[in-house]
């Protein structure tokens, strides 16, 4: 795993082809150049990562809502994916994974209402998975999706195959389990703030004489600077 030092986002997965670099790629695959290209990593197996963390660490924020926005934004990923889509198990407890469908989230947050169009970017997807960055967040928090043999199949890479993925989960024994049962890519532990980032995060969101002034009741008072690394 990667506990031993900082992970940047930017940096998360390996490199990937471009999307020209895929086209040509793809163009150029005859039968006797297939087996030469067998063990590029962006056609034929999964990127996977577990990001371990505890509640109100902020793995969902970061996740879910900072690397999506990010890419959307194209300042996040934007040569590695044609779309990264998160999938928040805290609001699917009981709607079990079939298919890539069941996977790709609300469609219409997409954006994406008519079934033709659905149609299309699933069939895209599975056609060039390794430009899909999914997200799998919370696992933890629903025991029926560990028993999904698709979701299981799409996490070891056996569905799906090509796509960079990423698992966030609080560090259940489920989550231990799985990690240990097929060894992830990339092990990351979430641990919060580290102690030098406060000042210039406190620095960023107040103005100058309120800055200063937390700044200092955060010296004299422990407990609420530990809050602020958790």
């Amino acid at each position: 795993g990667d506990r031993a030092k900082c992970v940047q986002l930017a940096q998360l997965f390996p490199e990937t082809l471009t999307r020209e670099e895929s086209a040509t790629a793809t163009a150029d695959l005859s039968e006797e150049s297939a087996a030469a290209t067998a063990d590029l990593s962006v056609t034929t197996r999964s990127f996977r990562v577990l990001l371990i963390a505890s509640g109100g660490c902020g793995k969902t924020t970061l996740m879910v809502l900072h690397c999506p926005s990010q890419w959307a934004l194209c300042q996040l990923w934007n040569e590695q994916f044609d779309f990264v889509i998160a999938h928040e198990f805290s609001y699917e407890k009981t709607r079990r994974i079939g298919g890539v469908g069941d996977l790709l989230g609300s469609w219409s947050a997409l954006g994406i209402e008519i079934q033709e169009d659905k149609q299309v970017i699933t069939d895209y997807i599975m056609a060039n998975p390794h430009r899909l960055c999914l997200i799998l967040d919370g696992l933890d928090e629903s025991k029926l999706h560990l028993c999904d043999k698709y979701l299981q199949d799409v996490i070891r890479g056996d569905e799906l195959c090509g796509i960079r993925l990423v698992v966030t989960s609080r560090p259940t024994p489920d989550a231990f389990a799985l990690s240990e049962s097929d060894p992830f890519d990339r092990g990351i532990e979430l641990v919060g703030f580290h102690p030098d980032h406060v000042p210039v995060f406190v620095s960023r969101v107040l103005p100058g004489d309120k800055a200063e002034c937390l700044k200092t009741k955060l010296e004299e008072d422990p407990y609420l600077a530990g809050i602020m690394t958790t």
